[in-house]
């Protein structure tokens, strides 16, 4: 399962737990979308399109578009 803690194709290995954290636990893990396309990585939304974010999209911009009940609205050209 991947999450929006770090940007696409983040240049740290993935971190799976933490200290006293159960390592099955999702929440205490980074988990980021990583692919071999370069520049960035294809993402299916919520609608059932498929886009291309770039591994240089703002860390904020890319956490918004990957919590749904945050409130925040998200430019489609921000990504």
């Amino acid at each position: 399962m991947l999450n929006v803690t770090a940007p696409p194709n983040w240049k740290y290995p993935n971190v799976a737990g933490g200290l006293g954290a159960n390592t099955c636990d999702f929440n205490a893990q980074i988990n980021p979308p990583r692919s071999m396309h370069g520049g960035g990585v294809n993402v299916v939304l919520a609608d059932g399109g498929v886009v291309f974010v770039n591994d240089n999209i703002d860390v904020k911009t890319f956490q918004m578009l990957g919590h749904r009940s945050d409130g925040g609205a998200v430019d489609a050209n921000s990504y």
